[in-house]
């Protein structure tokens, strides 16, 4: 899987930063705004969401109330936990760690799209692409770091998909252990640097 940073500039001209990261453990897709957005449509026209729909996030399916630019405030979405299983636990604990905003950026409202049938969105430039599994690593380091006792204890300490690795990652994550910048740093290092010394990830061509 790759990540790709694109610039997506809406109809107000404001530039935001895309990423679409399949991450193992978090099974989540997630898009970081570093601009402010001002809405092109009110807020309940551009309610939307996509999911997974097997449990690696292999394959995705919308299921919007447009189709056009779908946006979600992460802390807003989750006011408490959809379950009770302890994956549930962790997605509502994780909204709340990290906010941010989930955008969906739908082919019915891409401005370069001559079959779009509304104009909210559009890629400026791809910054970079970069492989999935690096920028994933770092976020792991820097956990298994914070933690490395509960991980050197799992019959496979390296066994990302175990759910002692998965047990072990989110209780420390949610524990205070983790320094929450420190992880966030850690990637955007995959975007900024291409030297694996400094948590750098290569560029891959785009696609």
């Amino acid at each position: 899987h790759h990540h790709d940073i694109v610039r997506v500039a809406e109809t107000s001209s404001l530039p935001v930063a895309k990423s679409w990261s399949r991450e193992l453990v978090l099974k989540s897709r997630s898009v970081a705004a570093v601009a402010p957005v001002v809405a092109c449509l009110p807020l309940h026209e551009r309610a939307g969401a996509c999911n997974p729909v097997d449990p690696y996030g292999e394959k995705w399916a919308c299921n919007p109330t447009n189709n056009y630019m779908g946006v979600a405030n992460i802390t807003d979405r989750y006011p408490s936990p959809h379950g009770t299983t302890l994956f549930d636990m962790w997605k509502f604990n994780a909204s709340k760690l990290l906010g941010g905003k989930w955008y969906s950026t739908q082919a019915g409202g891409n401005c370069d799209d001559p079959a779009a049938t509304k104009c909210q969105w559009r890629v400026v430039e791809t910054v970079k692409t970069v492989n999935a599994s690096c920028v994933n690593d770092n976020l792991h380091k820097g956990v298994v770091a914070a933690n490395s006792s509960c991980f050197a204890a799992c019959p496979d300490p390296t066994d990302v998909r175990s759910d002692c690795y998965i047990t072990c990652f989110y209780t420390t994550l949610f524990s205070g252990k983790v320094d929450v910048m420190q992880l966030v740093q850690l990637w955007q290092k995959g975007y900024t640097s291409t030297d694996p010394a400094d948590y750098g990830c290569p560029a891959l061509p785009h696609h």
